[in-house]
C-alpha cells in the first residue's frame, strides 16, 4: 500500500496543503468624534486659511505654467520575449505546442524579462524618497552577511518552489494537455511554456514550478546575493522542479555561470510514490531546453542504485552519506555549497553532520509533521566550527502568496516531537 503522507499524486493528504486565510476587514465608519472636536478642526481650518491665503488656492488649482511631473522609470521597458522562444506573446495564445526550446527558458530575472523594469522603478523611488536606504544600506539592515564572517565551510540546503501539481490538483496534466499532447495554459500561474518531453504524462510525477515559484525563487537568491552569500558550487535534485529552482535562483544572484551539479541520491523519499520510481529529465535534454546543469559533471551516486522499496531510514541514510561525499570534495575553509532539493533534505541532507548519526525509529507520522513545516525555498545552514551545526540563515523567511507561517529551523534539532510545538 502507498504511503499517505507527501505523495501528490497518488493521496490528496498532501505536506503542502494550507488552510484558507481568513480576512480581518477594517473599520470604514465614518465616525470621526463628538461634535465639539469637529468645531475646533473647522475653528483651526479658518484661522489657518486667514493667516496663509495663498495655501488654499493652490492647491485647489492647478497653475496654468506648471509642469506636470514624469514620474516613469528612465529604465527602457523591456522586450516581452526572446526569439525563439515560446515565451511572451506566443504564452498569451490559447494552446502552445511543445516544441524544441533553443534558448533560454522563461526568467522573471532574466535582464529581458522584466528586472530591468522592477530595478528602474527601485532607482526612481529612492531618488524621489531620500530616506529609503540605498542598496548597500539595506543589506546591513535587513539581512545578516555571512560570508565575510564566517571561517568555516557552509552548506546551505534549500527546498524547491511552489509546484503545479499542488497548486493545480494531481490531474492538472488532463485538464492543461489535450489528446494531442498540446499544452494549454489556461492560467496566468501556469508555466509560460514547459520542455518538450516524450511522454507529457511524466510530468504528472515530475512537476515543474508555478509562475509564483520563480518570483519566490528569484526573489530568494536576489535576498542572498544582498546577503553577500557567494556559493562555490550548486548541487541539485533530478526533479525538474529542483533544477528550475536553483537555475533561477543563480540567475537572481547575477551567477549564470555556475552550472547545477545534478546528484539522484538528492531525490525524496520513494514511500511517496507508491514505490514507483518517476522519469526524469536527461542532462543533455535539461541543456537543451536552457537549464544551465553541468553536463561534464559525473555524479557521486547514480539513478540505478534506487530502492523503490526503501524504508525512511534507508532514505536518511541515502542522502546523509551523499552529503558526505559532496563535502569530502569541497574541503577549502571558504567553500560555500548550495543543495536545492526537497522539504524532507532539509533534516536529511544535515542530521548525520550535527547529530552524527541517522534515524533508525522514525514513523513515517513523525517523518510527515517534520517535512510539513517546511515552506518553498525554505532553507537551513548548517556551519563547520571544528564540528558541524545549524545556524541562523542570513535572510528572512520566503514570501508566499498562500499563507505563511513561520518555520523555524530548531524543530530539526528535536529528536522528537513530543513537547515541540510545529508552526
Amino acid at each position: 500500500m502507498p504511503s499517505t503522507y507527501g505523495c501528490p499524486v497518488l493521496s490528496p493528504t498532501i505536506c503542502d496543503e494550507d488552510d484558507p486565510s481568513s480576512h480581518h476587514p477594517s473599520c470604514d465608519s465614518p465616525q470621526c468624534g463628538s461634535q465639539d472636536l469637529r468645531n475646533r478642526k473647522d475653528t483651526s481650518l479658518r484661522t489657518t486659511t486667514e493667516r496663509h491665503p495663498s495655501s488654499t488656492s493652490s492647491s485647489s488649482s492647478c497653475p496654468t505654467n506648471s509642469k506636470p511631473v514624469n514620474l516613469q522609470s528612465s529604465a527602457v521597458a523591456p522586450s516581452i520575449g526572446q526569439p525563439g522562444c515560446i515565451t511572451g506573446l506566443t504564452s498569451m495564445r490559447n494552446s502552445l505546442l511543445l516544441l524544441p526550446h533553443p534558448c533560454s527558458p522563461s526568467s522573471l530575472s532574466h535582464p529581458a524579462n522584466g528586472d530591468v523594469a522592477m530595478s528602474g522603478s527601485i532607482i526612481q523611488s529612492r531618488q524621489n524618497s531620500p530616506n529609503l536606504p540605498s542598496s548597500k544600506s539595506r543589506v546591513s539592515v535587513y539581512f545578516r552577511p555571512v560570508n565575510g564572517s564566517t571561517k568555516g565551510r557552509q552548506l546551505f540546503v534549500m527546498r524547491h518552489a511552489e509546484r503545479v501539481d499542488i497548486c493545480f490538483g494531481r490531474g492538472w496534466v488532463t485538464r492543461y494537455f489535450d489528446k494531442k499532447g498540446v499544452y494549454r495554459r489556461l492560467n496566468l500561474n501556469l508555466p509560460t511554456w514547459l520542455p518538450p518531453r516524450a511522454d507529457y504524462l511524466d510530468y504528472v510525477l515530475d512537476s515543474p514550478i508555478t509562475q509564483v515559484g520563480l518570483f519566490v525563487a528569484a526573489e530568494t537568491g536576489r535576498a542572498l546575493a544582498e546577503a553577500g552569500v557567494q556559493f562555490t558550487v550548486c548541487y541539485s535534485s533530478p526533479s525538474l522542479r529542483c533544477v528550475q529552482t536553483a537555475c533561477e535562483l543563480l540567475r537572481a544572484m547575477g551567477r549564470p555561470e555556475l552550472l547545477v551539479r545534478i546528484e539522484p541520491h538528492l531525490f525524496e523519499w520513494f514511500g511517496w510514490y507508491g514505490n514507483c520510481a518517476p522519469r526524469m529529465m536527461n542532462l543533455h535534454d535539461l541543456r537543451a531546453c536552457g537549464y544551465q546543469v553541468d553536463v561534464t559533471y559525473r555524479a557521486l551516486s547514480s539513478s540505478s542504485d534506487f530502492d523503490p522499496e526503501e524504508t525512511i531510514s534507508n532514505y536518511y541514510e541515502r542522502t546523509g552519506g551523499l552529503t558526505k561525499r559532496i563535502l569530502s570534495q569541497h574541503k577549502s575553509k571558504d567553500a560555500c555549497i548550495l543543495i536545492v532539493a526537497h522539504a524532507s533534505s532539509l533534516d536529511t541532507c544535515t542530521h548525520q553532520l550535527v547529530h552524527h548519526g541517522f534515524r533508525t525509529c522514525i514513523s513515517s507520522t513523525e517523518f510527515h509533521h517534520r517535512t510539513s513545516g517546511v515552506p518553498y525555498c525554505g532553507l537551513v545552514v548548517a556551519q563547520e566550527n571544528r564540528r558541524w551545526s545549524l545556524v541562523n540563515p542570513p535572510i528572512p523567511n520566503v514570501c508566499s502568496h498562500t499563507p505563511n507561517p513561520d518555520f523555524d529551523w530548531r524543530q530539526l534539532l528535536s529528536p522528537t516531537l513530543c513537547g515541540f510545538p510545529i508552526k
